[in-house]
């Protein structure tokens, strides 16, 4: 489970350095859109995403400002 999570997060990273703080936006909307395409495993990978970016920016605050 280590591997998983160290991945969510670096990707979460990922995100945020590109889309800054709408990061967790972003992964949900694309969370809807698997929904929409009755896609769950993608669906809930996406929500993952989205709790990990909201994780890294209560974890490292500083990386708002980037």
């Amino acid at each position: 489970m280590f591997e998983h999570d160290s991945l969510i997060h670096e990707l979460a990273s990922l995100l945020i350095a590109r889309y800054g703080e709408r990061a967790a936006s972003h992964a949900k909307h694309q969370s809807l859109k698997a929904a929409h395409r009755d896609e769950r495993r993608t669906m809930e990978a996406w929500l993952w995403i989205a709790d990990a970016v909201e994780q890294v920016w209560r974890a490292e605050p500083w990386s708002k400002a980037g």
